[in-house]
């Protein structure tokens, strides 16, 4: 059986309340492990990428381990295809001059998917940087 447990440094109760949330994920995709990539790779296009970015912040918090380890890395490059995507379209929005309308109707997980990738590439707020500022206003907005 696949050990999931907290490492050391993380508090009990929030990997507690975390878990809650991602149990029936984490044990879905645990089972596709030990099976083919592809069958994983679908299992995981099951679930949206707020989902996914959760169960990625789960696996932060646990000991690290064979499972863990593997089943990270994957959800990772999953997310950052998923985010590769986004900026994509929004670069095809920008060039097309169909930004303001494509933003007016951008989901928050679209928004999501932006800044996160605007963190992980500063060059991109380089060269784009009012942009940038708009797409994050937005997504703030939705906190709001």
């Amino acid at each position: 059986m696949f050990e999931i447990a907290p490492d050391l440094e993380t508090n009990i109760e929030e990997f507690n309340k975390k878990y809650i949330n991602i149990k029936e994920m984490l044990d879905d995709l645990i089972n596709y492990l030990d099976k083919s990539e592809r069958e994983l790779d679908q299992a995981i296009k099951q679930y949206d990428y707020d989902s996914v970015y959760e169960l990625i912040e789960f696996l932060k918090l646990c000991k690290k381990n064979y499972t863990v380890i593997t089943l990270t890395m994957v959800l990772e490059v999953y997310s950052h295809q998923l985010e590769d995507e986004a900026f994509l379209d929004l670069y095809v929005r920008i060039q097309d001059d169909t930004f303001e309308a494509w933003l007016d109707n951008c989901s928050l997980s679209d928004l999501k998917k932006l800044k996160r990738c605007f963190e992980s590439f500063a060059t991109i707020c380089d060269i784009f940087p009012e942009t940038v500022n708009i797409v994050l206003e937005k997504e703030k907005s939705y906190h709001m």
